[in-house]
């Protein structure tokens, strides 16, 4: 979880560093304890299993249904979406598996 004092720099970092021409990565258990001021400034995301809840919740974000399918996922198994228009696809950690 994110401690409250640093929550405006990692907003800031969210918010701005694509001006400055930087790529953040945020990292977490589960999609929840990304704020949602710094789920919004993201374009790719990696989803690995989750409840139904925080991937209802990605699904709403980043427009597709496809991030239902995070809680039926097996180990090392993840969801990705590249940029606002890619496509969602499966693979597994050093390994792409067909969907």
């Amino acid at each position: 979880m994110i401690k409250q004092g640093f929550l405006p720099e990692l907003e800031e970092l969210a918010t701005n560093s694509r001006k400055r021409g930087h790529n953040c990565h945020f990292i977490s258990q589960r999609a929840a304890q990304v704020h949602p001021n710094i789920r919004t400034q993201c374009v790719n995301v990696f989803l690995f299993k989750q409840g139904y809840k925080d991937a209802a919740s990605i699904c709403e974000e980043f427009a597709t249904d496809e991030f239902l399918k995070a809680p039926y996922l097996e180990a090392g198994e993840y969801l990705g979406k590249i940029g606002v228009s890619g496509a969602v696809f499966r693979a597994r950690i050093f390994k792409e598996v067909k969907v």
